[in-house]
């Protein structure tokens, strides 16, 4: 097996998290603190972990508390603020970090919690593009994956824009090799509206038509995205068996 070590990982957490709110006393969702740290740091602890040897994070609302977090912290973390997070989708943030990343890498969403596990088993695989694919968790704006062979075909919110049929769930725990990044920056530069492309549901989705992107199915996979109050219900009693 010719298994190429990734030392990278960037962090999405550039949103506002507005349908937490209150519940996060009005911070970025990543700062959101179901144990004794913010979910954030939890990530980066497994990053680090596993091998990863430097971390970006682009933020975006109150990058100033992001600041203040990580200030002598976490020296294997480089903040990259998106000062158009308003107005703004994931590919844009993602674009925000094409200067700095010059190797494969590992993408990540701000707003997960998960096993260790699911990591291992993603930086284990021969694969240079990879997508983690969970079972149905029933939870709420859930983004399908349909799949053919493992090799991703498409993804969506809505189910009917994939016939009904889809393989699992995206988790939002992704390994981007260094030329399929080029690739999703290229559809970046050529569209008209970028700042409302996604970086799974068009970039990735669009990418998938010419080069192969796997979808790793771990089919009980404990994790939670926290977008709203049902999901860190959800997460909170999820947390309780995570084996970090």
């Amino acid at each position: 097996m010719n298994l190429k070590k990734i030392r990278t990982g960037l962090i999405l957490a550039a949103g506002m998290g507005t349908r937490l709110g209150k519940l996060n006393e009005n911070k970025p969702k990543g700062l959101l603190k179901i144990g004794k740290a913010s979910i954030i740091e939890e990530s980066i602890l497994k990053l680090l972990k596993s091998g990863i040897k430097k971390i970006f994070i682009i933020t975006g609302f109150k990058h100033e508390l992001y600041e203040e977090l990580f200030f002598e912290k976490f020296p294997e973390v480089v903040l990259i603020k998106n000062s158009f997070y308003k107005t703004s989708n994931t590919l844009y943030s993602l674009s925000m970090a094409r200067t700095f990343i010059k190797e494969d890498f590992l993408l990540l969403e701000s707003d997960l919690i998960y096993e260790y596990e699911g990591l291992n088993q993603i930086l284990n695989c021969e694969d240079e593009n990879l997508i983690l694919v969970s079972g149905k968790t029933n939870n709420g704006d859930e983004v399908f994956v349909r799949s053919k062979e493992n090799n991703l075909i498409s993804m969506s919110k809505n189910l009917e824009k994939l016939n009904g049929i889809y393989s699992g769930e995206f988790v939002g725990i992704s390994k981007i090799s260094i030329n399929l990044f080029k690739e999703m920056m290229e559809i970046f530069d050529n569209s008209s509206n970028r700042k409302e492309l996604s970086y799974e549901e068009d970039a990735l989705v669009e990418c998938a038509k010419k080069i192969k992107i796997k979808c790793l199915l771990l089919e009980k996979l404990l994790w939670s995205e926290i977008d709203d109050e049902n999901h860190l219900k959800r997460a909170k009693k999820i947390y309780k068996n995570l084996n970090n």
